[in-house]
């Protein structure tokens, strides 16, 4: 059986390349049909000639041909004329390979720099140069303009890559690719039959297969969305890592994705010919998924199922390609190595009942997360769904790019879930058919059998992340039943699975659901559910909830009465500060500080309970009284200004600094933390003092000073070190061993460090931040790759023994795989290993410097959104500052970098290349 499919993928594959360039799937005309002329099959009169047609004058580089008319008839009856009366029938039949070339590109639609650069004529005609197309002498003028100018561009385009290539390449452009190579000589051909292939042959023979790849994943998927890839092949590593530095900032990347796709390689990474093209149409596989149908801005975003099923299915399209794989992940490079035996592997494991549940893969957006095996299971999808039904495909595919969830599009498109869709594809893998499952019907299944069903599932589920996205799936709980599974699940131990509740429930519309919400499941859950539905009952603004959280304040459990705090705020009706101000003597600090958060949010309305929340300048928590600081400067009322200044001769650090600001905002004016300073204004100036209206005075905006220019305070990228409890966390994955400038030194603002590493810089600034520690300052470190290393259970003083100790663990750390932002975190608000919801604060640290050079892609929680909203939850309590330092400008999110930084009050600095 695996002999008869083998041969008609192999006949089908053949098939539908011949379609995909303009071949008829049969000849017009009973007599032609049986005749087969060849001018009647043969695909290659109009454009996109094979090279039997173009007259090749050596052997093909590949053992397949895409021409129907070969693959029918054979090589030798391939069309015999020259396709457009424009073309010179000696030129098309000559054996120079350099017309051979020019003819090749005129079918194609190539322009070669190569191509116009070559001077010695050919022919006796007068366009001899535009060959094959120089006619005899009758070419006019304005169509000899318009393939010169084309040409004259690619030639333009060559002589500036010399600075990326050092040399001279050859550049040519077609309908959807640009194209610069300087491999000298390479071995093509098959069967031991082999000979070598220049430069310009390379080129024009690396853009066919290129485009070849393009109109194979159109065929299946379109290109709605697809534009111009751009591909760089080189024949020493050092000058894809030199390009990948020059136009991706990180010369270990290999892949651009996005609007803009574009990819390098050399022939130390993909080997020679046949791997080459095989990695070539990898990656043409993974750019066009990227941009097909929407550019996805946060790729994250995107389901790793289908990005490398893509790439898989593409790539091992060709029958010689079947043995072959290429292995992808975030922080390594890829790797191309036998893969041969997918289709007896899948049902190897199928039958065995070891397969990997679609519902598991299909949630993974990490592609270092694919495992082998999944790679094999999702390229086997991509076999399935393009056999049964490939415009429905597309369809989900579509959905999937725009940001759809991904079992909302199966339920869409299909009309079935994934375990059902999965039910399916193992009975095809068996070869049993399409036993189970609703889909390719149309008709509409009943709502709420479905709904049940899907709350059945969800509930026997154990997989979390599975979970996660089942509940994401819901969409919105429209019915109380749905809303009571899901709020069920606000307990859950998974941050994940938690956030995901909670996100659902905040979409809650339906009057007679959010009732239930604010009158009985705010009352009637366990502890942990209702502090998370007073949340979500925040975010609908309702103000039939207001009497409910009124009395939800007096709750048993801490987070509820702060959450309720927090929702009464936002409604945003001041009948409620009268009930919070209670809170504000509430045993427990966290929900002092939630109180205090919620008042600042009436600014002015808030001066009745004003003197209340200026008591607590006194608690005993650090955090509160920070709180209180940044709390009166949000109420904007004078009556704090004394207070605050009277409190600073007895705080030093972190509060101290949060009080130089506060008051800055209070007054407008920046007396930086001296005390008798603020003192002596204040005494002159507290009878007569009004703070000028919000935009009449024009501050200039304040900036972190540049490394080298703060002598005698302590500084880490520039950013001055006040506080007196701090932790570094110092990205330390295998992207960080990368350059950060081409030179053997890098520089940033007054500073020039000795290496140009990202790891070589970070370790140097880091211990000239230690060094420069005040011995009464406390600090920590964190380390993080995909897993995390904390050095101290707690910080410890800056005594010299302890710099020593810790400048040799700077020194010495080894790199650790990918990029755990989530794991880093949680050591930094020393949450691990206890109760994720303890009252206390569990912290020892008031501020952190967090650097990374690139994206989160390991741990429980790697999408930037779901970090942000966990990070602001756990920090709106911890109160620590985050300072983001971004190293590069290659695949990270600086948007989101500053964004933490901003929602702690900290600095944003980015480190980037020359």
């Amino acid at each position: 059986m695996r002999t008869v499919r083998v041969l008609s993928v192999f006949f089908a594959c053949v098939l539908f390349l011949c379609c995909l360039c303009g071949a008829p799937p049969y000849a017009l005309g009973g007599d032609e049909e049986k005749e087969k002329k060849p001018q009647d099959l043969c695909n290659c009169l109009n454009r996109n000639g094979c090279e039997h047609f173009l007259r090749l004058p050596t052997f093909p580089a590949d053992e397949w041909c895409a021409c129907k008319g070969c693959a029918e008839l054979g090589a030798k009856n391939c069309c015999t004329k020259a396709p457009k009366k424009e073309w010179n029938e000696e030129c098309f039949n000559s054996k120079s390979m350099d017309c051979y070339l020019r003819r090749h590109g005129a079918s194609w639609r190539l322009d070669c720099s190569e191509c116009r650069s070559y001077r010695k004529q050919c022919c006796q005609y007068k366009d001899w140069e535009l060959c094959p197309e120089c006619g005899k002498g009758e070419i006019d003028e304005k169509t000899r303009k318009e393939i010169d100018d084309r040409k004259r561009k690619a030639h333009e385009a060559s002589i500036a890559e010399k600075d990326v290539f050092l040399s001279t390449p050859i550049v040519i452009r077609s309908d959807h690719f640009y194209l610069a190579i300087d491999i000298p000589m390479m071995k093509v051909g098959f069967k031991g039959r082999m000979r070598d292939a220049n430069t310009h042959e390379l080129a024009h023979i690396f853009v066919e297969r290129a485009e070849r790849a393009w109109k194979d994943f159109a065929d299946v998927f379109g290109t709605d969305g697809c534009s111009t890839i751009k591909f760089y092949l080189t024949r020493q590593r050092a000058t894809s890592d030199r390009i990948a530095y020059i136009h991706m900032k990180n010369q270990r990347v290999r892949l651009q994705y996005g609007a803009s796709c574009m990819f390098v390689t050399s022939i130390e990474e993909s080997g020679f010919y046949d791997d080459m093209h095989f990695y070539v149409r990898h990656m043409v596989g993974h750019c066009m998924m990227s941009m097909y149908r929407k550019f996805m801005i946060d790729h994250s975003n995107m389901p790793m199922w289908l990005y490398c099923g893509a790439a898989d299915w593409l790539s091992r399209l060709p029958e010689p390609f079947r043995d072959k794989v290429v292995i992808c992940s975030n922080e390594k490079e890829p790797e191309i190595r036998s893969g041969g035996g997918w289709t007896k592997r899948i049902q190897s494991l199928v039958s065995a009942g070891k397969n990997i549940p679609f519902a598991e893969i299909m949630i993974i957006k990490d592609i270092g997360k694919m495992s082998f095996d999944m790679l094999i299971h999702a390229w086997s999808y991509f076999e399935f769904m393009k056999a049964i039904d490939p415009k429905t495909f597309q369809q989900i595919a579509g959905d999937v790019k725009s940001g759809k969830d991904v079992r909302e599009a199966f339920q869409k498109r299909l009309n079935c879930s994934p375990e059902e869709f999965e039910q399916d594809w193992k009975n095809w893998v068996m070869g049993k058919g399409k036993t189970v499952g609703k889909m390719g019907q149309t008709e509409v299944a009943d709502g709420a059998g479905e709904m049940r069903k899907a709350l059945r599932d969800l509930l026997a589920e154990k997989n979390t992340f599975v979970q996660a996205s089942m509940i994401t799936g819901l969409g919105e709980p429209t019915d109380v039943k749905t809303a009571e599974v899901v709020v069920g699940f606000l307990s859950s131990d998974a941050e994940l699975v938690r956030t995901s509740a909670l996100l659902s429930l905040c979409t809650i519309r339906t009057d007679v659901v959010r009732e239930w919400m604010w009158s009985k499941a705010l009352f009637e859950s366990q502890p942990i559910e209702r502090a998370f539905v007073a949340r979500a009952i925040g975010t609908y603004k309702d103000k039939r909830a207001f009497d409910y959280l009124v009395k939800a304040l007096a709750d048993a459990h801490w987070l509820a009465r702060a959450n309720a705090a927090e929702a009464l705020a936002l409604l945003g009706d001041a009948k409620a500060l009268s009930s919070i101000k209670t809170l504000l003597d509430d045993p427990i600090g966290k929900v002092r500080i939630a109180a205090i958060d919620a008042i600042s949010k009436w600014k002015g309305d808030a001066k009745p309970v004003i003197g209340t929340v200026i008591a607590r300048l006194k608690d005993g928590a650090w955090q509160v009284r920070s709180s209180t600081v940044l709390g009166l400067a949000e109420i904007g009322d004078k009556e704090g200004i004394g207070p605050i200044i009277e409190r600073m001769e007895t705080e030093i650090g972190r509060v101290q600094e949060d009080m130089s600001v506060g008051l800055k905002k209070l007054t407008g004016l920046s007396f930086g933390m001296t005390y008798l300073v603020w003192k002596d204004w204040w005494d002159h100036n507290k009878t007569t003092f009004e703070k000028p209206p919000e935009g009449s005075q024009k501050e200039r905006p304040e900036t972190a000073p540049r490394p080298g220019t703060s002598a005698g305070i302590p500084t880490y990228y520039g950013i001055r070190i006040f506080s007196s409890h701090i932790v570094f966390i110092l990205d330390v994955s295998d992207s960080m061993k990368d350059n950060l400038t081409r030179q053997p030194t890098y520089t940033f603002g007054e500073k020039t460090y000795d290496t140009n590493t990202k790891i070589g810089v970070a370790r140097q600034e880091l211990c000239d931040a230690i060094q420069s520690l005040d011995p009464r300052t406390r600090f920590n470190m964190i380390f993080f790759g995909t897993d995390v290393w904390q050095w101290k259970s707690q910080p410890v003083e800056a005594s010299e023994g302890n710099k020593k100790t810790a400048l040799g663990i700077v020194r010495s750390k080894d790199h650790m795989g990918t990029t755990n932002y989530y794991d880093s975190f949680k050591k930094m608000f020393g949450i691990e290993g206890v109760d994720k919801f303890d009252h206390r604060f569990l912290s020892n640290v008031d501020t952190a410097f967090f650097l990374t050079d690139g994206l989160p892609t390991d741990g429980e929680i790697t999408k930037p959104p779901e970090i942000y909203a966990w990070f602001r939850e756990r920090n709106k309590f911890a109160r620590i500052r985050l300072h983001a330092i971004a190293f590069g400008t290659g695949s990270m999110d600086v948007e989101f970098l500053k964004k933490m930084a901003k929602e702690s009050d900290g600095k944003f600095v980015q480190i980037g290349g020359e």
